[in-house]
């Protein structure tokens, strides 16, 4: 539940200037969902960022709470940042009254100042009170949103047993301006706990960012003639979150396809045998996230084998087993790593390290395009005064790899490592 904070109005703010009041209110209220050129363009990593962001969503609603119970003023002046994100939740029948009750012959209503949206994730007990809400209102409520450009529905973080899943009615929905969907079935990755995804999402020329989960796409092609399911002539970057997100071949149209984020081994399958096949070689950026059975094999190996034109691979280092230095010539330029990692001292980090490093830059490397090693988050700030890790950093300098930091202090400490001097 989110509590509101107290704030006391003063006879002193209320005689502020409005433009003052409402550039206080945004810094206040300020949340990672409000960037929306950053949500759009996903930028690399996203998901090691998401708990923080999570965190920052939920201050941010607490003090437009709290803003919109101050007083009528300070409310009126908020109104924009208010509505800018809404979270679909149980006890949603306010703000759908307040949506609803905004719209008149004049006035096109507060829910056209909506921008994202997110729809609670749907609790695994028997149907009550809790999910009725959600289920009720999500239609009415999107319908209000015309300007909707991103919708997220959240995995579930607790199934106690094979769930039904009950997404909302809004197949039939159209929003004009939707840039970007993370939609999320059950956690149980299994195509028979799911139902079909909204059939918006098939069709939409704006749509540029997709994350998917398990998928049942598969029963519409059951007695239809038409062979395109699923059509998005916009999107640049698709993310699978399992093994069976759309269904394969002729079924799946993505022409400006570039960017493919892999979150379990298993969804590779989608490359050499699935609706991704075709697409490989016009993939040009790799991510995987975090995913210990990414240690299992050379899945590094295996998807550059199947996308040959990749130039830029994103990966969290300790998650992911070491590519090979006899793996297959690339064109990969570009090499991103992210930490993530519980232990910064053990060995098996600087295995996992050492391996990625002389895999890379060693002799007998097949990367011998490699252009630039990107050594993402603050975390590094561990590892980057270590003696081993000095001498990994000269190998990789001697072979004309450019190494940053994408921390500005880090990478002062960097270049000053490379150089010997510290």
């Amino acid at each position: 539940m989110i509590c509101p904070r107290q704030i006391s109005v003063s006879v002193d703010m209320i005689s502020l200037p409005s433009e003052l009041l409402i550039e206080i209110f945004v810094l206040a209220t300020y949340s990672p969902v409000r960037d929306l050129g950053a949500l759009i363009s996903a930028s690399p990593f996203e998901s090691a960022y998401s708990h923080g962001a999570s965190t920052q969503c939920e201050e941010a609603l607490r003090t437009k709470y709290s803003l919109a119970l101050a007083c009528s003023f300070f409310r009126r002046l908020s109104l924009s940042i208010l509505y800018e994100c809404i979270w679909i939740r149980h006890g949603s029948d306010g703000l759908l009254e307040a949506l609803e009750k905004s719209k008149n012959s004049s006035h096109s209503g507060l829910g056209t100042l909506v921008k994202c949206v997110s729809l609670s994730e749907v609790s695994s007990e028997p149907v009550g009170s809790m999910y009725d809400s959600i289920s009720r209102n999500t239609r009415r409520i999107l319908l209000c949103c015309p300007n909707t450009q991103v919708l997220i529905r959240p995995q579930e973080k607790f199934v106690e047993r094979m769930p039904e899943d009950h997404a909302p009615p809004v197949d039939d929905l159209q929003f004009s301006l939707l840039s970007r969907i993370d939609w999320h079935d059950v956690l149980v990755d299994h195509p028979f706990a799911a139902s079909p995804s909204p059939r918006f999402i098939r069709h939409s020329n704006s749509l540029h960012i997709l994350k998917i989960g398990v998928n049942t796409f598969i029963s519409f092609l059951r007695g239809q003639d038409s062979k395109t399911v699923v059509d998005l002539p916009n999107l640049h970057t698709l993310g699978i979150y399992s093994t069976y997100p759309l269904e394969r071949g002729d079924a799946v149209e993505l022409p400006s396809l570039r960017r493919l984020i892999i979150t379990t081994p298993a969804a590779i399958y989608n490359l050499f045998d699935g609706c991704l096949t075709r697409y490989g070689p016009q993939i040009t950026t790799l991510e995987l996230e975090k995913d210990s059975r990414f240690l299992r094999h050379d899945f590094v190996a295996s998807l550059l084998g199947y996308c040959p034109n990749t130039t830029d691979l994103y990966i969290p280092v300790f998650t992911t087993k070491p590519v090979c230095r006899n793996t297959s010539e690339t064109n990969l330029k570009y090499f991103a790593v992210r930490h993530m990692a519980d232990d910064y001292e053990g060995p098996l980090w600087r295995t996992q390290l050492t391996g990625h490093i002389e895999g890379l830059c060693d002799q007998g490397t097949r990367f011998t395009m490699l252009r630039r090693i990107i050594f993402s988050g603050t975390e590094w700030r561990h590892t980057i005064k270590r003696s081993w890790f000095s001498e990994l950093l000269r190998l990789a300098s001697s072979r004309g790899v450019e190494l940053v930091c994408d921390d500005r202090q880090l990478q002062n400490r960097l270049f000053v490592t490379i150089g010997g001097r510290d």
